[in-house]
């Protein structure tokens, strides 16, 4: 694509990544029990991925009182 102002050339880039719809419902999957493989295989991601999504939501939603 170029630009209408200036000419420049450039390609526009995709979106990376998962959506946070789709963190949600993986850490709640892991709430209600699903082991962090199961819900990386219904995703199509890797467990580790998973893994972070739940650690930071229960840092962001959680208190270590």
């Amino acid at each position: 694509m170029e630009c209408k102002n200036c000419g420049y050339q450039f390609v526009p880039t995709l979106q990376k990544g998962f959506n946070e719809q789709t963190k949600l419902t993986a850490c709640l999957l892991y709430i209600n029990g699903l082991s962090l493989r199961a819900i990386a295989r219904l995703l199509h991601t890797s467990a580790t991925s998973v893994l972070s999504w739940v650690r930071k939501f229960a840092l962001e939603n959680y208190s270590k009182d």
